[in-house]
């Protein structure tokens, strides 16, 4: 017999992932920006495909952030659930995305 979790729970879940969503776009935002700084670094295929791996990261990060938002409002056991379910197939075809496009840029 499974129980329902507590809101505490729900709360926890839906919001652990955030600060650490917040540190992985700043990292990729940072290297990026390093990137981009030094016009030496894109002349190499190595620091391209950095470049475009960081690319990915940030948007699958920033809708990681999006995360319990974008989930329709009134599913239960989901705090702080207040998107639809347009905006929930939009941050799912983000996130698969860029999950399959940061795979393929770290196999090449």
């Amino acid at each position: 017999m499974t129980t329902k979790p507590t809101l505490a729970q729900q709360r926890a879940i839906a919001y652990s992932s955030k600060p650490f969503a917040a540190l992985s776009l700043f990292a990729s935002l940072y290297v990026l920006h390093h990137l981009i700084k030094n016009p030496n670094k894109t002349t190499r295929m190595y620091h391209r495909l950095i470049g475009c791996m960081n690319a990915f990261i940030s948007v699958q990060t920033i809708f990681i952030l999006w995360g319990n938002w974008a989930v329709p409002e009134g599913t239960p056991f989901f705090a702080g659930a207040s998107g639809t379910v347009q905006t929930c197939t939009v941050q799912g075809f983000f996130v698969i995305l860029a999950s399959i496009s940061v795979a393929s840029y770290y196999a090449s």
